[in-house]
């Protein structure tokens, strides 16, 4: 049986809220890990990593003594990506020195007359190995200066170095209004962050520059948050997988849980919420606003030219979707030929997920159909399965996302009550919304440090 009350509920289910009530309980803070169903975090968003992300949740995990997290290493496996703009195919590999040069073959206002005039000449594994030391510092100064607000300093360790010339190169090409430049910008956000925007930072254009050349990384979820688990039980950690039946909420505070489990009314201080809550809910964000949603896409496909395609990540954009309500697809397919993708789509009130699943499925066959000539169409449609996605993506064209530390925007993690629109205290938001610019970059340093 669970206790009566906890310092702290933590709800939703993924390594990151077991990561965080790990951490809790190192604090001596009691915590109650929720398993609620009906709250999901989003899936591409914290499961396909950067170096970046990778190298800030071991130090993290060295800072706190987590085993898993300073171990991450055993739970990646590495995935190139697919860019495919219109006619132009991007492929980015775990080299960075390859990537550069495939920016410089596929995009030359990139960084073609910058490989040319001091890349050509230099060793790429040297060059490889510069670059992640050079991650490693950047790590090494947020963690340092985050909560220092010292911001300026976080990425500075480029200055004075020859990586300086590609970093300001690739800035300024994407402050550029030429439409490709506006396209890259917007498919590098949406991979690598939950918010995408047209207004341009440097910090943005050096995190996703730093995102876009150094290796990508899935995570084995499943195998991370059973050692995670494991760390949490050990320390006498409390887990109970079931649905919240009411929130008691007393002026303006929520007081307690009640469990729809025999273990009732749970009195808690503070509550976190790890994921994208139903409508449902007694509280909303007021940050939700032009939100993107999506739809997973699963199936089997079967095309002699399907080798060189499989374990990776493939993403299609087209200039004419650019700003409209379906911007961007991927798909991702394994040795077996099993298909998984995700659709973004705008929600607007009153819509379903099901209103566009005839757009979904010809969108991807068209596209694959251009990368697997002779693609049977009825092959296709007869093997796609289609289901409510994960992902969430928010529009910002009216917010400058040029600060790194999310709150600086304003207030993320802040819930309103539907009743009565005043804030209600003690309970936060920790979903993908809370990351902002940087994404799970920031989001991390938002929350763990």
């Amino acid at each position: 049986m669970l206790q009566k009350s906890y310092h702290k509920a933590v709800i939703g289910f993924n390594y990151l809220s077991i990561a965080f009530s790990i951490i809790s309980l190192k604090k001596n803070e009691p915590v109650l890990l929720i398993d609620e169903p009906d709250i999901v975090f989003a899936n591409k968003w914290f499961l396909n990593l950067g170096l970046l992300e990778v190298e800030l949740i071991k130090s993290i995990g060295e800072v706190y003594d987590i085993p898993p997290l300073a171990n991450l290493n055993k739970y990646l496996t590495t995935k190139s990506t697919i860019i495919n703009l219109d006619d132009i195919m991007i492929e980015l590999s775990d080299s960075p020195y390859a990537n550069v040069r495939e920016f410089a073959r596929k995009l030359p206002m990139t960084f073609n007359d910058v490989y040319q005039d001091f890349l050509l000449s230099l060793n790429p594994e040297t060059f490889d190995e510069d670059l992640f030391l050079y991650i490693k510092k950047i790590v090494k100064n947020s963690l340092n200066n985050f909560q220092n607000e010292k911001l300026s300093e976080v990425f500075n360790v480029f200055t004075g170095h020859e990586l300086e010339k590609l970093v300001k190169k690739f800035s300024d090409y994407l402050k550029s209004d030429e439409l490709e430049n506006k396209q890259i910008h917007f498919i590098l956000q949406v991979l690598n962050q939950s918010i995408f925007s047209s207004s341009k930072s440097d910090f943005e254009s050096q995190f996703l520059l730093l995102s876009s050349l150094s290796p990508r990384y899935e995570v084995n979820e499943s195998g991370l948050m059973n050692d995670l688990i494991f760390e949490f039980r050990k320390m006498g950690g409390d887990l109970k997988k079931c649905q919240i039946k009411d929130w008691g909420i007393a002026k303006n505070e929520l007081d307690y849980l009640l469990l729809n489990s025999l273990d009732g009314v749970i009195k808690v201080t503070n509550t976190y919420i790890f994921g994208n809550f139903s409508d449902q809910y007694p509280f909303y964000s007021d940050q939700e606003k032009n939100k993107y949603l999506s739809i997973e896409v699963s199936g089997l496909i079967e095309h002699k030219f399907l080798e060189q395609f499989k374990n990776k990540r493939i993403v299609f954009s087209k200039k004419e979707r650019m700003g409209g309500d379906f911007p961007y697809w991927e798909v991702s397919i394994n040795n077996s030929g099993k298909m998984s993708g995700t659709y973004c789509y705008a929600d607007y009130q009153g819509s379903k997920d099901t209103f566009y699943y005839t757009h979904c499925i010809e969108d991807l066959y068209n596209s694959l159909v251009e990368l697997l000539p002779g693609l049977k169409r009825a092959d296709f449609i007869s093997s796609v399965k289609l289901a409510p996605g994960r992902d969430t993506w928010y529009n910002v064209e009216n917010q400058k996302p040029n600060n790194l530390k999310p709150h600086n925007l304003r207030p993320l993690s802040q819930l309103y009550l539907k009743s009565n629109k005043k804030k209600v205290e003690k309970i936060e938001l920790c979903s993908t919304l809370r990351s902002r610019s940087l994404g799970l970059y920031s989001y991390l340093l938002d929350l763990f440090t």
